[in-house]
Protein backbone atom coordinates (compact mmCIF):
# COMPACT_ATOMS: atom_id res chain seq x y z
CA UNK A 1 0.00 0.00 0.00
CA UNK A 2 2.64 2.17 0.91
CA UNK A 3 5.54 3.21 -0.09
CA UNK A 4 7.85 2.93 3.27
CA UNK A 5 11.12 2.23 4.57
CA UNK A 6 11.05 -1.50 5.62
CA UNK A 7 11.72 -1.17 9.52
CA UNK A 8 8.66 0.82 9.55
CA UNK A 9 5.59 -1.20 10.27
CA UNK A 10 2.83 -0.82 7.56
CA UNK A 11 -0.08 -0.80 9.94
CA UNK A 12 2.02 2.72 11.79
CA UNK A 13 2.02 4.53 8.75
CA UNK A 14 -1.68 3.84 8.30
CA UNK A 15 -2.69 4.76 11.98
CA UNK A 16 -0.37 7.87 12.15
CA UNK A 17 -2.27 8.93 8.48
CA UNK A 18 -5.94 8.53 9.88
CA UNK A 19 -4.94 10.45 13.11
CA UNK A 20 -3.56 13.52 10.74
CA UNK A 21 -6.71 13.52 8.81
CA UNK A 22 -9.24 13.01 12.08
CA UNK A 23 -6.99 15.76 13.94
CA UNK A 24 -7.09 17.62 9.93
CA UNK A 25 -10.89 17.22 9.93
CA UNK A 26 -11.43 18.92 13.47
CA UNK A 27 -9.34 22.04 13.05
CA UNK A 28 -11.39 22.49 9.93
CA UNK A 29 -14.61 21.93 11.78
CA UNK A 30 -13.35 24.48 14.66
CA UNK A 31 -12.14 27.11 12.02
CA UNK A 32 -15.95 26.85 10.27
CA UNK A 33 -17.37 26.93 14.00
CA UNK A 34 -15.01 30.64 14.25
CA UNK A 35 -13.54 29.13 17.88
CA UNK A 36 -9.68 29.17 16.54
CA UNK A 37 -8.46 33.03 16.05
CA UNK A 38 -7.03 33.31 12.59
CA UNK A 39 -5.35 36.97 13.41
CA UNK A 40 -1.96 36.67 11.66
CA UNK A 41 -0.46 40.03 13.96
CA UNK A 42 -1.48 37.59 17.59
CA UNK A 43 -0.45 34.40 16.16
CA UNK A 44 2.71 35.54 14.96
CA UNK A 45 3.73 37.66 18.19
CA UNK A 46 6.19 35.45 20.26
CA UNK A 47 6.79 38.03 23.25
CA UNK A 48 9.19 40.19 22.05
CA UNK A 49 9.00 44.29 21.82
Amino acid sequence: MLNAEQWIPESFLLVGLIIFWIQLFAYTLRVFANQVDLDATRSANLGIE
